[in-house]
């Protein structure tokens, strides 16, 4: 049946019928949780409204993928009555199609749904999330000491701080670490979107490395805590 002519409009009115809720839900919940984000910016940060539509933005696959379910029922049921209301499930019944066969373009319209909601939505939702968070954090952080520590490693005295901490203080925000010799003049400086701390040793992601007369960029770093 779903590679029928018949088969294929069915899933071709499923797939516009979804596309139309995803764009309806989408609009409905930015909309939403952009009034709740704006409110809870931190000017004192340097916020603004960009960057509450940014972290709407990153907000939305999180709360989209909770929806998805939904979608996939309520675009089935509104493309039934719609056939329904056209007489062309009557003359699909008519011509000798059960319901199970003219049913079977949705279920895998629905599976297929699923299948891209658990292999790219919800990855995406949790790095969205990630970010979101840290975002957050950074405005919500600004009447907190954020603290900056200076520490041995590698043999090297170093000083490690950020802009914000989230998750609980393990987590430097728009973190800072700068290198000092034995002379306890600066040798590098590194700059690092965030930096966690885990069993004694700071995990640098995104990190940026400066030198005297160099820049070189990393993927992420890890700084071991030798002792505080």
């Amino acid at each position: 049946m779903i590679f029928s002519v018949l088969g294929r409009y069915f899933f071709t009115r499923y797939v516009v019928t979804v596309a139309w809720f995803l764009f309806g839900v989408v609009s409905i919940i930015y909309l939403i949780d952009f009034s709740e984000v704006v409110g809870n910016i931190s000017a004192e940060a340097g916020q603004g409204l960009g960057d509450a539509m940014l972290i709407t933005l990153l907000r939305l696959p999180y709360i989209l993928q909770q929806t998805v379910p939904f979608i996939a029922l309520f675009s089935a049921m509104v493309t039934l009555i719609a056939l329904n209301r056209r007489n062309e499930l009557v003359v699909t019944r008519s011509a000798g199609i059960s319901v199970w066969q003219f049913i079977l373009p949705f279920v895998i319209g629905a599976a297929l749904l699923g299948l891209i909601s658990l292999l790219v939505l919800n990855p995406l939702a949790s790095w969205s999330q990630k970010r979101a968070l840290g975002l957050e954090a950074v405005g919500s952080n600004q009447d907190q000491t954020v603290p900056w520590l200076r520490q041995i490693s590698d043999g090297q005295d170093t000083i490690i701080g950020g802009r914000g901490i989230a998750e609980g203080g393990t987590t430097l925000l728009e973190a800072v670490v700068i290198y000092f010799n034995d002379q306890n003049q600066l040798v590098k400086r590194l700059d690092a979107a965030t930096a966690e701390l885990e069993n004694g040793w700071w995990i640098l992601n995104d990190v940026t490395e400066t030198k005297i007369g160099e820049l070189s960029t990393h993927s992420d770093e890890i700084l071991r805590k030798d002792q505080s």
